[in-house]
């Protein structure tokens, strides 16, 4: 029997440490893939015919940068550019036998590659290369953001309408050109990455703001003449710095330090504007419910109510003077600094408070209202009628 009872503690011995083994193991391997990533660039040059991963993204960690010489694709005989998207990147990478449990994939969706041409001479003037602007992660993941390489800027070279889009993008929101994801269809890409005429090019839809879904009017001018005008549809999203629920939340539901944070994201869909601000959201009260990660608008939120209607609430009426205590029973709910309806149940006398905590109202305006008796004849309906969370039903005459 002895002998039994050891050899169970034995074999329990021995599993106990197979699982304290794998955990060190898992362990590991979570901090390898943490440490470890591949962040897709947004736009970037490239010197010669073929696109290799150590071009189009940047490279953390051993396991990504063995990846570094992968070609991801190969420019087309007399093509000057190229968009890759995450998808190819993934596709190549998959061909190499990646292990995704130690790479991280992230960036964004798409980098447009332009093939490198031989500097010119001085004739079109020196080149300025603008200040490398911080761009975030994909939507979806909270990570630090990244610098990438940006387009050189020549003065007096011609522009694309891509790039009078991005100006135009700039002044409408005030926000910077790297803030901006357009996604569109093949034909339209082909129209954006046309060279745009020397003149004015005026930009005109019918959405409220460019963010979603955009129909644009593309008019070229040549001096004040009309010469080109062409049509597109845009699928347009923003980075911003917004408030997004890092876990469910009912409707109805305060909503507290630990429901929420600050993430980066691009938003794409118009409407609602999100919050931008903790302290808008923390304390407040859930209109819907929330899932997690999505982000929380100014109409997902309102002031959590303080005084529900029928509570017998604490009421203060203050003068220069004196402050007298007394009780009332709220008419109406109430958030803080909410000027609602109350009841002085001794003399039936309905007057105006302002919410000034839970379950407590201070008098604003001692004046009985127009609808004293018509309080007076509700306070006669039956208790079957009162809130069933009032403290004490409405007496009857």
């Amino acid at each position: 029997m002895k002998a039994r009872e050891a050899d169970n503690t034995k074999r329990i011995g021995a599993a106990l440490l197979r699982v304290a083994l794998m955990l060190m193991v898992l362990n590991a391997v979570a901090a390898s893939a943490l440490a470890d990533a591949i962040a897709i660039k947004r736009e970037v040059r490239i010197e010669g015919d073929e696109i290799r991963l150590s071009d189009v993204a940047s490279l953390t960690g051993e396991d990504a940068e063995a990846y570094g010489s992968v070609v991801i694709a190969t420019f087309a005989a007399g093509a000057s550019e190229m968009t890759i998207s995450v998808d190819q990147v993934r596709k190549a990478l998959n061909a190499k036998r990646i292990n995704w449990a130690r790479v991280s994939l992230k960036g964004f969706e798409t980098c447009r590659a332009m093939r490198k041409t031989a500097e010119k001479s001085s004739v079109n003037g020196p080149v300025v290369s603008p200040v490398a602007q911080p761009v975030a992660a994909r939507s979806g993941e909270h990570t630090a953001p990244i610098a990438n390489p940006v387009e050189e800027v020549r003065p007096g070279s011609p522009e694309t309408l891509r790039a009078r889009l991005m100006t135009w993008l700039e002044q409408v929101t005030g926000a910077p050109a790297a803030d901006f994801r357009i996604e569109s269809s093949t034909r339209d890409e082909t129209m954006l990455d046309a060279v745009a005429q020397l003149g004015k090019v005026s930009f005109v839809t019918s959405a409220a703001q460019p963010i979603g879904r955009v129909p644009l009017t593309i008019e070229q001018y040549e001096g004040e003449k009309l010469v080109k005008t062409t049509r597109v549809t845009l699928s347009i999203a923003r980075r911003r710095l917004v408030v997004a629920a890092i876990k469910a939340v009912n409707r109805g539901d305060t909503i507290g330090p630990g429901d929420v944070e600050i993430r980066e994201l691009f938003i794409d869909r118009p409407g609602d504007e999100p919050a931008t601000r903790l302290e808008a959201v923390i304390g407040q009260q859930a209109t819907s419910a929330l899932r997690e990660g999505q982000v929380v608008s100014a109409g997902d939120v309102q002031p959590s109510l303080l005084v529900e209607r029928y509570q017998i609430v604490r009421v203060k009426v203050v003068t220069d003077t004196i402050v007298v205590n007394l009780e009332g029973r709220a008419m109406e709910d109430g958030s803080r600094d909410q000027v609602i309806k109350v009841r002085n149940e001794s003399s039936r006398q309905v007057f105006l408070a302002k919410v000034a905590g839970p379950r407590l109202v201070i008098v604003t305006h001692a004046e009985t209202t127009n609808e004293t008796k018509q309080d007076e004849k509700a306070s006669s309906a039956s208790a079957d009628d009162i809130n069933p969370r009032a403290r004490t039903p409405i007496p009857r005459k």
